[in-house]
């Protein structure tokens, strides 16, 4: 079973009335938010973590309340609740993407936008032949191939547990990140 959803941060406040609407977070996630000083931020995880709920709740059933995510820095969320879950989740802009499954998942979005330093990004997370491909291209081509590289690599990623890791990035090619069925 393998279930996403995505939605922008504000419709998601919105429907719990803000951050005074945040009553479902666990206590450890109490704690993480209280070290998050910016303001967007705090939305950000407020948001995801409540599209995050409404998603397990839609597929393994409790209620927002019944499931804690507790995510150390770099590590992928760890589900407690109702049923065994798996969970990713990503934010690009004001957009927010959950993914929950039975099984291990990852998931990433990311706006495809120009950027200045795209092949600078590149040196960190492409195979030498990605970096050639994209080398090849001009704006805004090469940054839209970027990021389709940047996303199942990261995706991938996450699906295993991991946080980022540049290293590896830059040894696993996009076809044995891309899934089978894609």
């Amino acid at each position: 079973m393998l279930d996403w959803k995505l939605a922008t941060r504000n419709d998601l406040l919105q429907e719990i009335g803000g951050e005074d609407g945040a009553k479902f977070l666990q206590v450890s996630e109490r704690r993480r938010l209280a070290g998050i000083t910016q303001a967007g931020r705090r939305d950000e995880f407020i948001a995801s973590r409540w599209l995050a709920r409404k998603t397990l709740c839609a597929n393994f059933g409790g209620t927002a309340g019944d499931w804690d995510i507790a995510a150390e820095h770099g590590q992928a969320p760890l589900v407690t609740g109702p049923a065994p879950a798996y969970l990713s989740m990503s934010h690009s802009g004001e957009w927010i993407a959950v993914a929950v499954s039975d099984g291990a998942v990852g998931l990433d979005i990311e706006r495809v936008k120009q950027r200045k330093n795209t092949l600078a990004l590149a040196r960190m997370a492409a195979t030498p032949r990605e970096s050639l491909a994209l080398e090849a291209l001009q704006e805004p081509a090469r940054s839209a191939l970027f990021i389709q590289f940047w996303t199942i690599k990261e995706a991938w990623l996450k699906s295993r547990g991991s946080g980022l890791d540049f290293d590896l990035m830059r040894r696993l090619t996009n076809e044995e990140a891309t899934p089978s069925w894609l």
